[in-house]
């Protein structure tokens, strides 16, 4: 498992990514430039996080659907609610989070929600996931799932009461498929090539990339 030490000066890394990338923005807002946008913006397709929902609760086995999120912010704006039950706080962990397509779902209808002071709430340092023995012990896998279950789930639960009755990613039945998602006995095929090193002639096309954790027997993806 990866040392602490070491998961810090990552999150770091993605700190400084973050402040360098919010400096460029600013930048070129002072210059009167117009950065390209990389999120959905057509209003007669569908929204980027209802489109992540679906593809994950629909593969084959499903995938939780969430962002990760480069992230930095001023220590004047005040520090986060701490879920974790193994470090204790760190305002720089959030340099790296995790952030649920439902909580952006949910935001998303929400008035006026747009705001960093509206997303932080739902935002989770990624090693939380990854390191957090405070929600169950076990292999990786095992602590993931339970650290996922017991701090989202019910959160996320949230938007079928907002759009009772959608037959799209607030549907009941696609939550049903969330809230089922536990570890598997053995990892699905193109994780096992990736982790061998074998190129996979026939992967699904709406994944375009793998990160994978491997903890002894114990593999997350």
């Amino acid at each position: 498992m990866l040392q602490p030490v070491v998961l810090m000066s990552l999150c770091q890394a993605f700190r400084r990514r973050a402040a360098r990338t919010w400096d460029l923005i600013d930048r070129a807002e002072r210059s009167k430039h117009r950065l390209g946008e990389e999120t959905i913006t057509d209003p007669n397709s569908p929204y980027q996080s209802d489109t992540l929902i679906t593809r994950s609760l629909t593969a084959v086995p499903p995938r939780i659907p969430v962002y990760c999120l480069y992230s930095y912010w001023a220590p004047s704006f005040g520090n986060p609610v701490w879920d974790c039950r193994r470090f204790p706080p760190r305002a720089h962990a959030y340099g790296c989070s995790l952030l649920s397509a439902y909580a952006v779902v949910r935001l998303r209808i929400s008035a006026a929600a747009n705001a960093l002071s509206h997303v932080r709430p739902d935002m989770t340092p990624w090693h939380c996931l990854i390191c957090c023995s405070g929600y169950g012990g076990g292999d990786l896998p095992t602590r993931a799932s339970s650290y996922w279950r017991a701090t989202r789930l019910e959160k996320d639960r949230q938007v079928l009461s907002l759009r009772p009755g959608a037959d799209d990613a607030g549907s009941a039945d696609l939550f049903a498929t969330y809230a089922r998602i536990a570890p598997v006995d053995s990892p699905p095929a193109y994780v096992l090539a990736a982790m061998e090193g074998i190129a996979v002639e026939e992967r699904d096309p709406a994944l375009q990339g793998l990160f994978i954790v491997s903890e002894g027997r114990g593999v997350a993806a």
